[in-house]
């Protein structure tokens, strides 16, 4: 990957991105690939000396590094820190890095940053699937799986002025327990992927789902004219109108397309440039603006 500062920012924080920007030859893939789609996966790898990422873009990834050196620091016999885990499916390796295993208690502990706003509509979908994961590879017993959120921008300010707000900049969570069958045929079934893809062409690699792009729907507001806040916003042009009649709207309320999205696709997966969707997505914007 090629790292660019057209910031300029200080040089450590460079030398210290640089120090991390290397391809993982060690294993077929890690649980983080399996979770990603597969054409992100095998895009990134293919890809990945002719990346380009400026070091602004890294900068959160800082944060979570520095909490898992702190962590790293407090190892004990009893505490397991930053644990690298290995198993082989399907004739390839694969690997994990469990942040915390708490031996006493048969406690993993995965540690996130988040925005408060992230915590209103996060599913922890991947986080389940990841933590699972590290579950079925690590030898030992585990009883229980946590997330810890670090809310990176809470504030003492807002928490007094909302009542839905996190009482403390840190979350924790309980993560459900998968049957470690269930997690065997998904390990299984996401390796199978990959090899199914290998000898495929860029563009023909299948598409990522839905929730792999973090894909918006398609959305229609029914807003006042004159005014900027819709009234309601409702998921088709159908609901919208009875909407409309429902309340015996008059003329002065219009229906508004608001376009979905793939949000990760347009500004967050590193191999976007080599993607026939995410190029597709940018024509078909072009061609709404003339």
């Amino acid at each position: 990957m090629k790292l660019t500062n057209k910031y300029n920012l200080p040089q450590p924080i460079l030398d210290f991105f640089e120090s991390k920007n290397r391809r993982h030859t060690d294993a077929y893939a890690s649980v983080t690939g399996l979770i990603h789609g597969a054409r992100e996966t095998i895009l990134t790898d293919r890809h990945f000396d002719d990346i380009v990422k400026d070091v602004s873009d890294m900068l959160p990834s800082l944060m979570g590094t520095a909490v898992h050196d702190v962590l790293e620091q407090y190892s004990s016999s009893e505490i397991i820190t930053e644990k690298e885990l290995l198993i082989t499916v399907l004739g390839h390796n694969i690997t994990g890095k469990a942040d915390v295993i708490d031996i006493g208690s048969r406690t993993l502990s995965d540690y996130k940053n988040k925005k408060v706003a992230a915590m209103y509509y996060d599913d922890r979908i991947d986080v389940t699937k990841q933590l699972n994961a590290y579950r079925y590879m690590y030898p030992g017993r585990i009883d229980r799986l946590e997330v810890c959120y670090l809310l990176k921008d809470w504030s003492e300010g807002m928490k007094l002025k909302k009542s839905d707000y996190p009482e403390a900049p840190m979350l924790r969570f309980n993560i459900p327990l998968h049957d470690y069958n269930d997690v065997m045929l998904w390990f299984t079934e996401r390796v199978q992927a990959l090899i199914d893809c290998e000898n495929l062409s860029d563009d023909d690699l299948p598409l990522c789902s839905d929730h792999e792009r973090w894909h918006r729907p398609d959305k229609y507001a029914v807003i006042k004219r004159g005014r900027k806040r819709a009234s309601a916003v409702l998921n088709s042009k159908a609901e919208a109108e009875a909407y409309i009649v429902d309340r015996k709207l008059d003329d002065q309320y219009k229906i508004t397309h608001r376009p979905g999205e793939d949000v990760k696709c347009k500004r967050f997966c590193d191999c976007r440039h080599f993607c026939s969707h995410y190029r597709q997505l940018i024509d078909n914007a072009n061609v709404e603006k003339l």
